[in-house]
């Protein structure tokens, strides 16, 4: 599978458990956390630019995108930036390929090795206007993993092929996930509310030993 190919589905998610459904539809998680957690979504880029980040596939990386300068640490994704559309040159070490960028799109560049590139951009999916989506980006080196919630019950994306990131649409709901290679568990997510017309980026990396964390994604509307 290609890095461009995504599989997206509109089958809602079910999230088992009637006292967090109780919970999130009548309002009793605390007003703090849900805008702690709603300051994590990246507003929408301006009409004439594309928003991209660097997403770091192990030791930390530092990619510069036309005249902007991206930087991110292990585990931490870099805010995102705004570049003018068009074909822009991206720099790694002494490395420079242009690449295109279309307005309005958001973008994820990841710095390792991948054949003859020293990176790989991953145009990330547009969200729904009536789901959350939730994008999981394999950047490790292993294949067959899978993203389910954090109970094991319910399968969001199955036998992810690595450099690959695939997507799904769900419900806007509070829930926590976790990733596995058959029956291994390899790393979760702690709850977070999801957010309808915007997405979550879930990272699989692999420096040593795999990790798990997530970053915010694209957004449409309020």
């Amino acid at each position: 599978m290609k890095s461009s190919d995504r599989k997206t589905s509109s089958v809602p998610l079910r999230i088992v458990g009637l006292r967090l459904a109780l919970c999130t539809s009548l309002g009793l998680i605390p007003a703090a956390v849900l805008a702690q957690e709603a300051s994590l979504y990246a507003p929408p880029p301006p009409s004439d630019a594309a928003a991209v980040r660097v997403v770091p596939a192990g030791a930390g990386a530092i990619i510069q995108v036309g005249a902007v300068t991206l930087q991110a640490k292990p585990g931490f994704p870099s805010g995102y930036r705004h570049v003018k559309q068009g074909q822009i040159p991206v720099k790694v070490g002494g490395q420079a390929v242009a690449k295109p960028f279309v307005a309005g799109r958001y973008y994820s560049l990841v710095a390792g090795n991948f054949g003859r590139e020293k990176f790989r951009v991953f145009a990330d999916p547009k969200p729904s206007l009536s789901k959350a989506t939730v994008v999981f980006y394999n950047l490790s080196a292993m294949d067959g993993v899978s993203l389910k919630t954090a109970d094991g019950k319910i399968t969001l994306q199955q036998n992810v092929a690595h450099g690959v990131s695939v997507s799904r649409e769900v419900n806007p709901l509070r829930v926590g996930f976790a990733v596995y290679q058959g029956a291994k568990k390899l790393g979760t997510v702690a709850p977070l509310q999801l957010r309808r017309g915007a997405s979550l980026g879930i990272f699989l990396t692999q420096a040593g030993a795999p990790q798990v964390f997530t970053a915010p994604g694209a957004s449409v509307g309020n």
